[in-house]
């Protein structure tokens, strides 16, 4: 019997959640359960390996929270909120602004090595 590595866990959970987002159109929130549920998810992806990015919405106290966060797999193979931003909806316009000057700058002013 070979034990899997939190990688392996990690990958195989990643794949689980994307197969459960599958079906949903790109201009359209992708999410687990029906429309108007929360937490939305908009994007997820690998990092580190063992780490899961996400980009969702979600609601706390009557409002619409935006989060840019890492998630962590637990011993039980559930992910786990770590780092990350979580800003309010009337926000996001200024960070988008911002988001977008920086990708220019770095564009314009690529890393020396």
């Amino acid at each position: 019997m070979t034990t899997k590595t939190r990688v392996e866990k990690a990958k195989e959970t990643r794949a689980r959640h994307l197969k459960e987002l599958e079906g949903c159109k790109p201009d359209e929130p992708r999410q687990k359960k029906e429309a108007l549920k929360y937490p939305v998810i908009f994007n997820e992806w690998e990092c580190s390996g063992h780490q899961t990015f996400r980009v969702i919405a979600d609601t706390y106290k009557g409002r619409i929270l935006c989060s840019v966060r890492k998630y962590w797999l637990d011993d039980n193979e559930e992910l786990q909120p770590g780092k990350g931003a979580t800003i309010v909806y009337e926000d996001i316009d200024e960070i988008i602004k911002g988001l977008q000057k920086m990708k220019l700058w770095m564009e314009e002013h690529p890393k020396e090595e």
